[in-house]
Parts: C-alpha cells; structure tokens; sequence
C-alpha cells in the first residue's frame, strides 16, 4: 500500500543520512500517532478519485458536501434551484480537512 511504501521510503531516508537512533523512533512514533489519530479517509487521499470523469466527480462531491453545506439557506437555496452549478461549487470550492486534536 501507499502507506507501507511511504513509511519505508522515511526508513530508508533516515538510514541514509544518518539520522541518530533516538531521533528515528521520535519521527517514526510521531507519523504512528498522526496516522492514528486521522480516522476519516478524505478524497484528497484517494487517488483513483481523480481518475473518474470530471461530471462523475461533481456528482460525487455534491452528494458528499451537500447535506452539510446544504444546512445553510443560501447553499440550500442554491441547491435546490442551481444543482449544476451547486455541483461545480461543490467539487471545486470545497475541501475536506481534518483539526488537530491537540
């Protein structure tokens, strides 16, 4: 997986430039808490996403965005009155992104 081979390329760059034994674990033990902390898979992660057609991709995004920016009446409004150009909205403006915790 993608995972896997990133995490074998940040071993592989470490060993390489001789970063200190002490240093590895406290970078290594860092990315294991980040990547646990991180439950929700957001599209930017999913790369066979931006392989779909551009239309499949904005009927995804607005099913996936509407019912939470469609809360709003304005976005509703839109919504209900402006679905194509809500569905571009929605797969060009918005972004998922996760809030430190910490």
């Amino acid at each position: 997986s993608e995972k896997n081979e990133q995490a074998s390329l940040l071993r592989r760059y470490m060993q390489q430039n001789n970063v200190s034994a002490p240093l590895k674990a406290r970078v290594l033990q860092s990315i294991k808490a980040l990547s646990q902390n991180r439950s929700r898979v957001h599209e930017s992660d999913v790369a066979a996403l931006r392989l779909l057609p551009l239309s499949l991709r904005h009927d995804l995004s607005q099913e996936v965005y509407a019912p939470h920016v469609g809360v709003h009446p304005f976005f509703y409004v839109c919504n209900a009155c402006f679905s194509m150009q809500s569905r571009k909205i929605f797969s060009t403006c918005l972004a998922e992104k996760s809030l430190s915790t910490s």
